[in-house]
């Protein structure tokens, strides 16, 4: 049977081992024991069906430098289309077109960000501030348009809109920019 025992004190990592935009902060070797569902044909070990052996797990704790400047560089596209189509609000209601325009951009716009931080980003099946932030732009940037292209509608039948861009300005855009810090908070304390 082989005994591991990790040599902590004087065991380390290569200092010239250099994360570009990262810094190492902690190093560690645990020991612990493993089952395993075999009996590896061991001869002592004939009609069991697991086994334990000893292994050393090796950590390490790294942290991003500025962080915040990735989370700007990944995010400006989709933040910056919600900016423009906050001020489409208040172009003229008659020129219903030029706020559809401005919408259907802003939508290609963050969907074309969510596929190239997709391929930036590794891969992983759970839902990520990535995902749930280009959610949001994308849900509510959607809202926007139905509500304009029904707003252009009510200017048809009741000559006025300035209702619907009060609500809009003064009501639905601040709830995006509440719930776009709610989530991120979850995420940095989390």
């Amino acid at each position: 049977i082989l005994n591991l025992t990790p040599d902590s004190t004087n065991s380390s990592y290569n200092k010239n081992i250099i994360i570009n935009g990262r810094d190492i902060i902690s190093f560690n070797l645990k020991k612990n024991t493993n089952s395993y569902e075999s009996n590896f044909w061991e001869p002592d070990s004939i009609g069991q069906s697991e086994s334990q052996y000893d292994r050393v797990t090796m950590s390490m704790e790294v942290k991003r430098h500025n962080p915040w400047i990735t989370f700007f560089k990944i995010f400006i596209a989709p933040y910056l289309a919600f900016i423009i189509c906050y001020f489409w609000h208040f172009i003229a209601e008659k020129k219903l077109d030029a706020r559809v325009g401005i919408a259907t951009w802003a939508l290609f716009a963050t969907i074309s960000n969510k596929y190239i931080v997709d391929s930036i980003v590794p891969q992983t099946t759970s839902f990520t501030l990535i995902d749930q932030i280009h959610t949001i732009v994308l849900a509510f940037i959607f809202f926007s348009l139905i509500m304009s292209i029904f707003a252009g509608k009510s200017i048809e039948e009741w000559g006025e809109v300035d209702k619907f861009d009060y609500f809009m300005i003064n009501f639905w855009w601040p709830w995006f920019i509440v719930l776009n810090i709610i989530i991120i908070l979850i995420a940095v304390y989390n």
